[in-house]
């Protein structure tokens, strides 16, 4: 199925080809980290620059990836690069705290709402992980409840639901996303020893799948009235609003995990929440939960983080938000004009695009032959950087000259797409 599309991928990529060889010999794996992987093999990028990646082939892509949505103004964004450069000119790392880590901090407080106190991590995972620590601590309850297919990184309780496993007993449910009754059913049923819902408020695994109307905020309704804390992942989406998806939607979560992008690119996560559960942190105080970390709230992360932060504004995201729109109609354009059969999905400034096929169950990246597959190649032959399940993120560095380039390569996308497939992929009712 993926003959032309990766006939040219292999073409265009043999120093990629070479080095993930080599790598397979020394890395786990052949990576790090489970995304951006795909067969046969993924690209090795050597740099980038606003919104344009390099490789070792000397190939450049439009990133629509951005490290799995964690570079939100595009690579060696000047005013960050300006911020990290003064950093590394001190000490970055001393115990106690700094000047920075407080101001990064107060910031974040005053855009979350009701979130008056926060919490720093290195990583989104590991800001889960402890907010989940902390909502069990604070409820003295076992159980966390979440979405069957919700990614919230790498801890097992918060894998239940994803890479073929189901709940964790004593540890972990899940019910399906969007379900409010299943929901619902499993808050009522084990209330008194549940700590915590965990929400995704925008499925991005294996798609973008925004939340049925109303589905967030009832199911933090019904937690509330169950005496259950609900924790919002809002890695992801705190791009949605200046206030995150909590204000995008209208919810009042309990805790928020942030992660991704809020370090500008810097590896950085936190968890924010009212000062009546963050209180558990209070070194000394009558129930403290210890939370150690060598480089949580370091300076370099908090003075990138902050200056990531006050550039993305009301302003940027609605400029995103646009351009994302604009992109998913030129997929309804290309699929509609090739009678392709697809799936375009998205909400603020994340498109997602797929190609379901009968009998074939989505990966969460790609291991095997699929369309989805023969896209993402074709897409890389053609000069663009997807992400892992068929997402496009923008970033602030979007002009309308680069949106134009864009659509050229992605219509020389579809062209190879149909090489690729022949009559295969003209599967339109």
């Amino acid at each position: 199925m993926t003959a032309a599309a990766r006939r040219l991928f292999e073409e265009r990529t043999p120093r990629s080809r070479e080095l993930m060889a080599q790598s397979h010999g020394v890395v786990a794996g052949g990576v790090s980290r489970n995304f951006g992987y795909h067969v046969p093999y993924p690209v090795v990028n050597r740099g980038g620059k606003g919104a344009w990646l390099t490789d070792v082939d000397g190939n450049d892509y439009i990133d629509f990836a951005y490290n799995g949505m964690s570079v939100i103004h595009g690579h060696a964004y000047p005013p960050i690069v300006r911020a990290i450069t003064d950093a590394t000119a001190e000490a970055w790392a001393w115990p106690g705290s700094s000047i920075d880590q407080i101001a990064f901090a107060e910031y974040l407080a005053g855009r979350l709402p009701g979130m008056e106190q926060i919490r720093f991590t290195n990583s989104g995972s590991e800001a889960m992980m402890l907010a989940v620590k902390v909502a069990r601590h604070h409820t003295k309850r076992p159980l966390i409840l979440k979405a069957r297919t919700g990614y919230h990184g790498t801890y097992p309780d918060l894998e239940a639901g994803l890479h073929g496993q189901g709940a964790i007993p004593g540890r972990a449910l899940v019910a399906e996303f969007g379900d409010t009754d299943a929901f619902a059913s499993l808050i009522v049923e084990h209330r008194d020893s549940l700590a915590a819902v965990v929400l995704e408020p925008v499925l991005i695994t294996g798609g973008v799948v925004p939340p049925p109307d109303g589905f967030l905020r009832d199911v933090c309704r019904l937690a509330r009235e169950a005496g259950v804390l609900t924790i919002l992942d809002d890695c992801l989406m705190f791009r949605l609003a200046e206030g995150g998806s909590s204000a995008f939607f209208g919810i009042r979560p309990d805790l928020i995990g942030l992660g991704k992008f809020i370090g500008g690119g810097i590896p950085t996560g936190a968890v924010c929440g009212p000062a009546a559960i963050m209180r558990a942190f209070e070194p000394g105080g009558p129930d403290p939960l210890y939370h150690g970390g060598s480089f949580n709230g370091n300076v370099l992360s908090a003075r990138a983080g902050l200056t990531c932060l006050r550039d993305l504004d009301a302003a940027a995201i609605a400029r995103m938000n646009a351009q994302s729109e604009q992109l998913r109609g030129a997929f309804a354009e290309e699929v509609a004009r090739r009678g392709i059969h697809a799936e375009i999905t998205g909400i603020g400034s994340v498109a997602g695009i797929g190609f379901p096929e009968p009998g074939h169950v989505r990966q969460d990246y790609y291991a095997n032959d699929s369309l989805d597959l023969t896209f993402h190649l074709a897409c890389l032959a053609s000069g663009l950087q997807p992400g892992a399940g068929g997402f496009f993120a923008m970033a602030t560095v979007f002009d309308e000259q680069l949106m134009a380039e864009t659509r050229r390569r992605l219509i020389a996308a579809f062209d190879l797409l149909q090489d690729s497939t022949g009559a295969d992929i003209r599967k339109a009712s």
